[in-house]
């Protein structure tokens, strides 16, 4: 039994260094690509062979897909809270209040 708790625990540490690695990626990524447009912004191109134009669309295009994973993981989180809630709701409803010793009289004496 003891084994299996702290083998959940590992779980859960194990998962939650993930999400922070992952999140810190995606920082990383996002901050990255904005910045390259905004250090670029008032970038002209002086010959036909220029190394910052591909560079500045390959960061718009990460910032475009970044943006839309990001909606639909709100979009996604919004749907399973009201969901969760409206579940919690329905059994709440559901369940029959159990009165309290003070409700129904009762004297505890010693």
């Amino acid at each position: 039994m003891n084994h299996s708790n702290s083998m959940n625990t590992y779980h859960k540490r194990q998962s939650r260094v993930l999400a922070v690695v992952l999140v810190m990626c995606f920082l990383f990524v996002s901050m990255f690509a904005a910045g390259l447009a905004i250090v670029h912004a008032g970038h002209g191109c002086a010959d036909v062979v220029c190394t910052v134009c591909p560079a500045i669309v390959s960061g718009q295009k990460i910032l475009k897909s970044l943006t839309s994973v990001v909606v639909v993981a709100v979009i996604a989180m919004v749907l399973t809270l009201a969901a969760m809630f409206a579940i919690t709701a329905k059994i709440d409803a559901q369940r029959t209040p159990v009165p309290s010793l003070f409700a129904i009289k009762t004297r505890l004496n010693n």
